[in-house]
């Protein structure tokens, strides 16, 4: 009877649920398979995505100590790693003239004490903004909240970086910052962000970083070149540049190094003329108030497609 049927429904959108948290199926095929989508609970998750990842690594040190002086990032040799468990929300902007969105990322494991923003030792906050579009020009995106910092070559993802360790211009360079960040596309080729931010770097509280460097803000900017077809060869090469300007909260009192920093870097991706193999090169520049303590590093990057899923 008709009461049977409707029990029978509640059992199938039940199961459906569980399926869901056990992530088998996304929320979204979720929402479609309710007989009514204007139900509030459903919309509002399936306008949300969750996605992120698992790193994890093994080092081997075949008989002598790892150089880590012109590499950062380097596990201890001789064992398995659990690096970090990366979990993501987000919701993209949505349609019309002030759209909005969010983007949450956490950070679990290990690695989460070295990215700053931490709620305990091995639980960290890497991104919380909320995004917004302002209609201007081709329309400005402005984030609030914590968002990755605007200069590097190298991520603090592993999975976007040729190398799992890292150079020593990592090592001196933000990750993240706890502000607003604007950006804006000029043109195809032109892309520009500027911001302002608690501090140069993630370390501190969450939300005393203006009270920790007695109200000195920090300022960060950064423009990315795209070279366009008529280039030839080098179409598609990429420059960027950027610097950040302000006070560095890991530095303790009574320090050698100042707390009041500068750091700008330039980097360029470059096609080489040779099919799959392209040419990376990053130079970094930390200047310390009052010290003889800047620091330099520049990398060179080599990489060569050798098949769809591997890159040397």
């Amino acid at each position: 009877d008709n009461s049977q049927e409707k029990l029978t429904h509640m059992k199938i959108n039940q199961w459906t649920m569980g399926l869901a948290a056990a992530g088998v199926i996304s929320f979204a095929a979720v929402a479609q398979a309710e007989e009514k989508p204007t139900h509030q609970v459903l919309t509002a998750v399936s306008s949300t995505a969750l996605s992120g990842y698992v790193s994890t690594s093994v080092g081997w040190e075949p008989g002598r100590a790892v150089n880590k002086l012109i590499r950062t990032f380097q596990k201890a040799g001789d064992q398995f790693s659990l690096d970090v468990i990366d979990i993501k929300l987000s919701s993209a902007l949505a349609e019309g003239e002030w759209a909005s969105g969010y983007n949450v990322e956490l950070w679990l494991g290990p690695d989460a004490g070295g990215i700053g923003h931490n709620l305990t030792g091995n639980i960290a906050i890497k991104n919380a903004n909320v995004a917004l579009n302002i209609p201007v020009g081709n329309g400005i995106q402005a984030k609030i909240g914590i968002f990755d910092t605007v200069v590097g070559y190298e991520s603090a993802n592993s999975i976007d970086n040729p190398n799992y360790s890292r150079s020593k211009g990592w090592s001196i360079e933000p990750t993240t910052h706890t502000g607003l960040l604007l950006s804006y596309k000029v043109a195809d080729a032109l892309s520009i962000n500027a911001g302002v931010a608690n501090t140069l770097d993630g370390g501190g509280n969450l939300n005393s970083g203006s009270r920790l460097n007695n109200g000195q803000l920090t300022y960060l900017a950064s423009a990315s070149l795209t070279a366009p077809d008529s280039l030839g060869f080098l179409k598609g090469a990429v420059l960027t540049a950027g610097v950040v300007d302000g006070y560095n909260s890991s530095v303790t009192a009574g320090a050698s190094a100042a707390p009041d920093q500068t750091l700008v870097y330039v980097g360029a991706t470059l096609p080489t003329g040779i099919d799959k193999l392209t040419l990376g090169v990053a130079w970094d520049h930390l200047n310390i108030r009052k010290s003889t303590a800047d620091a330099d590093a520049l990398a060179i990057y080599l990489s060569l497609k050798t098949c769809e899923k591997s890159t040397l």
